[in-house]
């Protein structure tokens, strides 16, 4: 088992590599090569406005926080910070490139940024969404768990992958239409942290769109003893 492991991953750092050859590097902002964000790409990302909305119901309000219509939503977080909208070409295709284009450098520049975004809360245990292990084995990473780490290397942060787990593939969320997906996720995550139970969570995942993935998170960890749960997410879907 520990043989097929390592050879899985020779051959997929093959394939990485062969993918550099074959297809240069250029940078998700610009295309300039050589970058996979250059400097001037990574100011523009900083200086993405959030917009001030709802993160819910996408209406007008103060940005990070859930308006009055939808505070009464459960599982929600406590605040959601994210860096700008999905649609904008800075965000939208460095995540795809970053998922599907197995471009994980990417992750350290959506991380710092996001990083930024978060000064706004406290102290907080970070948590990403788990993969399930089909998805994991086909990446190879977990691209929340990569950009939580640069959260947590700005911050001063502890992550912890071994509060959550998937219990079971599910199909993907960006396949459904908005309003099956909270019964594709639900009952995917289980609590496995035993009695180590932190006060206060950030959870991590790249994308917010109906918000259904963090929302089952949420409830697992609330279910647990979590008393507050924060969110972060690269885009605002």
């Amino acid at each position: 088992m520990v043989q097929s492991t390592r050879a899985w991953g020779l051959l997929r750092r093959f394939g990485e590599l062969a993918l550099d050859l074959l297809f240069p590097i250029e940078c998700v902002g610009c295309g300039i090569e050589q970058f996979h964000y250059c400097g001037s790409c990574q100011q523009r990302l900083r200086a993405l406005v959030q917009g001030a909305r709802c993160f819910y119901c996408k209406k007008s309000w103060y940005s990070g926080r859930a308006c009055p219509s939808c505070s009464h939503q459960q599982y929600l977080p406590h605040e959601l910070q994210w860096i700008g909208s999905y649609a904008s070409p800075m965000l939208g295709h460095a995540i795809r490139e970053l998922k599907f284009g197995l471009r994980k450098p990417i992750a350290v520049t959506l991380g710092d940024a996001l990083a930024l975004r978060c000064q706004t809360i406290n102290d907080c245990v970070v948590v990403p969404i788990p993969l399930s292990r089909r998805r994991m084995l086909e990446r190879g990473f977990n691209q929340a768990a990569m950009i939580g780490e640069r959260i947590c290397q700005s911050r001063g942060w502890m992550m912890n992958e071994s509060l959550l787990r998937r219990t079971r593939n599910t199909k993907a969320q960006a396949q459904l239409e908005n309003e099956k997906r909270a019964d594709n996720i639900r009952g995917a995550f289980e609590w496995v942290g035993g009695s180590v139970i932190p006060e206060r969570v950030l959870l991590v995942d790249d994308v917010w769109t109906t918000g259904s993935t963090m929302m089952e998170a949420i409830r697992v960890l609330e279910e647990a003893g979590v008393q507050e749960v924060y969110g972060a997410v690269v885009a605002l879907g």
